[in-house]
């Protein structure tokens, strides 16, 4: 028998999430101590698991019991996160700020985060970024997102003291909301995070040689400076880091000379990479 936290922690779907499922939708049925605390086996964890590859696919919250309760197993993926998206552009066709933070809200609530990122925020944003039609519409929506993220990452309250210690120095500001996901879901995985912009390479690895941490994530489209990071990794023996871009290029040289470096295109790439899927 384990606790909520403990199913948390198994499955990445944090406590808020699990009960809003028991209580909405009869998803789980946890035992209880007569204190009323919650108690799962491990016919619940591998429910869970089931539930977010139902998720995963497409298919809504609400639709979920009636497949477990059939035993059927689905590969048709639902149009469900393709309606919830369509109702965020279309709520800014009319500049309506409150129900896109309504659809928000309800996203964070029955969702976990680890799906949604993928599924839904980082979809809207980065069709926010390669839209042609950037005006005071696009505009209105990514600032009304990124606010929300921001507010999340600023109130995430942990139920347990960080593990590991990240830090993302972003310098640029297309890839913000990214940099918001990318800490919302290592937070999810016990991470502290702290994001800086617009930081040097001798601020960073001056931070760096003062402050332990496990990793650093640098984000930026732009051409790095293979002479100078090759000077400034010469020093690093403990972080792992993350360089993250699209246009970002380094000859394997750099990669000979450290085992710590780690090049992706896409930030979310970062946490995959640091779960370990």
């Amino acid at each position: 028998m384990i606790s909520i936290t403990e199913l948390s922690e198994k499955t990445g779907v944090n406590s808020v999430t699990l009960r809003a499922w028991e209580r909405r939708y009869g998803l789980l049925k946890p035992q209880r101590t007569p204190k009323g605390h919650r108690f799962y086996t491990q016919a619940d964890v591998d429910k869970v698991i089931k539930i977010l590859n139902l998720i995963e696919q497409g298919v809504s919250v609400s639709k979920v019991k009636p497949l477990l309760d059939s035993g059927v197993e689905t590969s048709e993926l639902s149009e469900n996160w393709q309606q919830q998206i369509d109702r965020v552009f279309l709520a800014s066709e009319s500049f309506n700020k409150n129900r896109i933070e309504k659809i928000y809200r309800e996203i964070s609530k029955e969702y976990p985060f680890s799906v949604s990122a993928f599924q839904f925020f980082k979809v809207i944003l980065d069709e926010l970024i390669t839209r042609k039609d950037t005006g005071f519409r696009s505009d209105f929506m990514q600032n009304i997102i990124l606010d929300n993220l921001k507010r999340s990452n600023y109130s995430y309250q942990q139920s347990h003291s960080s593990e590991f210690k990240t830090v993302i120095f972003l310098n640029s500001m297309q890839l913000d909301g990214n940099a918001l996901l990318l800490s919302l879901l290592l937070k999810e995985i016990n991470h502290e995070v702290e994001i800086f912009k617009n930081c040097t390479f001798n601020q960073i690895f001056e931070y760096m040689r003062y402050n332990p941490i496990d990793h650093f994530v640098y984000i930026d489209n732009k051409v790095l400076d293979s002479n100078q990071l090759k000077k400034e990794l010469k020093d690093n023996d403990l972080a792992q880091i993350f360089l993250v871009g699209a246009q970002l290029k380094l000859n394997q040289e750099m990669f000979d000379f450290s085992n710590l470096l780690t090049v992706v295109a896409d930030p979310l790439e970062v946490f995959s990479i640091i779960k370990g899927d």
